[in-house]
This record gives C-alpha cells, sequence and structure tokens, in this order.
C-alpha cells in the first residue's frame, strides 16, 4: 500500500496476472483465421485449344458472367521476423453465382498464399 496525497489518503495499487497485449503481440508463431464476403470482377477471359482461342463472349453461346460473388473461409499462420512478418495461409473460395449463362457451373477455388508485411 502506498500514499499518494499528504492527506493520507490510502490507495491500492495491483497488477494482474494474466496475459498483457504486449506479450501477445511478441509472440513468434500467431495462428489466424479469414472468413468473408468476396467479390471477383472478369479482366479478359479467354479459351484456348490447341492453336484455335476464342473470346469468352459468345464461346459456344454462351456469356460469361463479369462479376462473381463468393465466399471465402481460411487458415494461416503468421511467423515474427524482426519488427515484421512472414504469413502462410491457405483458403477455399466458394462461388456463389453461375459463371455461364446456360449452366450451374461456379467458381470454386483452394488457394496457398505466403506474404510479408512491414
Amino acid at each position: 500500500m502506498r500514499k499518494d496525497s499528504e492527506d493520507d489518503e490510502d490507495v491500492v495499487t495491483s497488477t494482474g496476472t494474466g496475459t498483457s497485449t504486449s506479450e501477445l503481440t511478441h509472440t513468434p508463431v500467431r495462428p489466424f483465421v479469414v472468413l468473408g464476403p468476396q467479390v471477383g470482377f472478369r479482366v479478359k477471359c479467354e479459351v484456348t485449344a490447341g492453336s484455335e482461342s476464342a473470346s469468352c463472349t459468345g464461346f459456344a453461346g454462351e456469356n460469361a458472367k463479369s462479376v462473381d460473388f463468393s465466399g471465402t473461409a481460411g487458415a494461416g499462420l503468421g511467423f515474427k521476423v524482426g519488427k515484421e512478418e512472414l504469413s502462410l495461409q491457405a483458403r477455399y473460395n466458394m462461388g456463389f453465382t453461375k459463371v455461364l449463362s446456360s449452366s450451374d457451373s461456379k467458381n470454386r477455388v483452394f488457394s496457398v498464399l505466403a506474404g510479408f508485411s512491414f
């Protein structure tokens, strides 16, 4: 117990025994989860088979959509490298939009990513 003022008022101070935020941010490995919506925009669409190629507009009577709405879920690990962080993650992307006008085809993507934040 310590006295904070001259009028003899007692003030009790204590520190907790839990893990502080600064201790959590200095751990060498940090797991994380990725979950949320995604919007994809068609930049270019071209189909090539052997020496023949065609654009996706009107290819075999199909019209490819220019916007794709999907959901993404994944997980990864962040590794401290000095003050920076190296991250490795895996994601699965499930499309909600039919990408071709005459079929029920939707995008499904599994990806592995590596990143470096500074």
